[in-house]
C-alpha cells in the first residue's frame, strides 16, 4: 500500500491562514515526582513551550476519495491519504485498504460534503474538541451540504446532533457513517491544522462554544464522578465526603444531555474531576474557574491542559498511583482527598 499527501493531489485549497498564537504556562502539578520518566518526556513538549506560535490551518476541496474506518482517506487509485491517518496501528490501517480494495462500486456522493471523522471519534471530548471545530472553520467560507459524521447512537448520537443543530450555521445534512463502509466521494472538504492530540490546539477550537451554553444558573461548585468507568477513583466515597463538606455537589455527565452539561459547567467556579471525557466540559467553565484534574501518574496527556490555557482557567493536575501495580493508566486508581482539599484552599501556585 502506498502513501500520497493531500499536497500531491489534485485538490482545491479553500483557505491557507495561521490559527493564532496563545501563551500556555506550564502545569501546576501536584506529585509530578510520581509520573514515570517516559510519561513525562510526552508531555513535556506541550506543558513546556510557553508560547504556542501561530499554526497553519488548511482547508482543502479533495475530489475522488474513499471514505472508510474512522476517517481513513483513499486516493482514486486507492493509495492512503497520510493526513488522514490519527493515532492508527498498522494492522487497522491495512484492513481498511482491504476493504476499499474489495468494495466494487461503493456508494457514491456527489455533493459539498466535509469531514467530522478521526480516530477515536466516537468519545465525547475528540468530537467536542477535534472534530465540531473543523465545521465551524470552515462554514462561513463557503456552503456545505452535508456532514460526515459516525454512524452511532444513543447518548453520543444525541451530543453529536445537538451540538450541531445549536452551534451551527445550518441546517446541514448529515452523512451517518458505519466505520466498516466505504463510501466514495467526488468532493469532499477536509479541515487540517486545527488540533495535534497532546501536542497542540487551536484557539479556533472554541469558536463557537459558547453558543451551547442557553443559560447559566446561581455559581456551584462541582465534582465530575467518573464511578464505573475505566480510570476511575478507587476511594471515591472519600473524595465525595471531603468535597461534599466544602459544600461541592456530585455530577453524572454521562447521564446529562449536552445542554445540561454546558450550563453546569458554565456555573462552576470550581470543578474537581477525574481525567477523561466528562471533564472535557471545562470548555464551558468561565474564565478563572478553578479545575483540579486528577489522573494517574501514569496517564501521559495533555489535553486537559490545552483546553484550560486557551479557555484562561486556573489549572492544577493532581497525580496519583494506581490501585494495582502496572503502567497502564485504564485501571482504578488513589488521590487523597487531603491533597485535594489542599490545592483547593492553596493560595500559591503549586510547583
Amino acid at each position: 500500500m502506498q502513501r500520497v499527501s493531500i499536497h500531491d493531489l489534485h485538490r482545491e485549497i479553500i483557505l491557507n491562514s495561521m490559527s493564532p498564537g496563545f501563551d500556555a504556562p506550564p502545569p501546576k502539578v501536584l506529585h509530578k515526582d510520581l509520573i514515570p520518566e517516559g510519561v513525562h518526556n510526552a508531555m513535556l513538549p506541550a506543558w513546556t513551550r510557553g508560547t504556542f506560535q501561530p499554526h497553519p490551518l488548511h482547508i482543502v476541496r479533495l475530489f475522488d476519495v474513499y471514505l472508510t474506518g474512522e476517517g481513513l482517506l483513499f486516493d482514486r487509485e486507492k493509495n492512503l491519504i497520510s493526513e488522514s491517518v490519527t493515532q492508527y496501528e498498522p494492522a487497522a490501517i491495512a484492513e481498511a485498504h482491504r476493504r476499499v480494495v474489495e468494495a466494487g462500486e461503493p456508494r457514491t456522493e456527489w455533493g459539498s460534503c466535509i469531514l467530522l471523522r478521526k480516530r477515536g471519534d466516537s468519545n465525547y471530548g475528540h468530537w467536542m474538541i477535534e472534530l465540531l471545530p473543523k465545521l465551524w472553520a470552515a462554514e462561513d467560507l463557503f456552503d456545505i451540504d452535508d456532514c460526515v459524521i459516525p454512524k452511532r447512537s444513543g447518548a453520543m448520537e444525541a451530543v453529536m446532533k445537538t451540538a450541531l443543530r445549536l452551534s451551527s450555521n445550518g441546517p446541514h445534512g448529515l452523512i451517518e457513517h458505519s466505520d466498516s463502509e466505504v463510501i466514495f466521494f467526488k468532493q469532499l472538504l477536509f479541515v487540517e491544522g486545527l488540533t495535534s492530540h497532546g501536542l497542540y490546539m487551536s484557539p479556533l477550537v472554541f469558536a463557537k462554544t459558547d453558543k451551547l451554553v442557553k443559560s447559566t444558573v446561581e455559581t456551584k461548585k462541582i465534582f465530575v464522578s467518573r464511578r464505573g468507568a475505566a480510570r476511575d477513583l478507587a476511594n471515591e466515597d472519600d473524595v465525595i465526603a471531603s468535597l461534599m463538606a466544602a459544600s461541592f455537589e456530585v455530577v453524572h455527565p454521562g447521564a446529562m444531555s449536552l445542554e445540561e452539561q454546558a450550563t453546569t459547567f458554565s456555573s462552576a467556579s470550581h470543578v474537581v474531576g477525574v481525567m477523561g471525557a466528562g471533564l472535557t466540559n471545562i470548555m464551558f467553565c468561565a474564565p478563572g474557574a478553578k479545575v483540579i484534574n486528577l489522573a494517574p501518574a501514569t496517564f501521559p496527556d495533555t489535553f486537559f491542559y490545552l483546553i484550560a490555557q486557551n479557555r484562561k482557567l486556573d489549572y492544577t493536575e493532581i497525580r496519583g498511583t494506581n490501585l494495582s501495580e502496572g503502567p497502564g493508566w485504564d485501571q482504578p486508581f488513589l488521590i487523597s482527598p487531603l491533597d485535594i482539599v489542599g490545592c483547593l484552599e492553596a493560595s500559591k501556585s503549586i510547583v
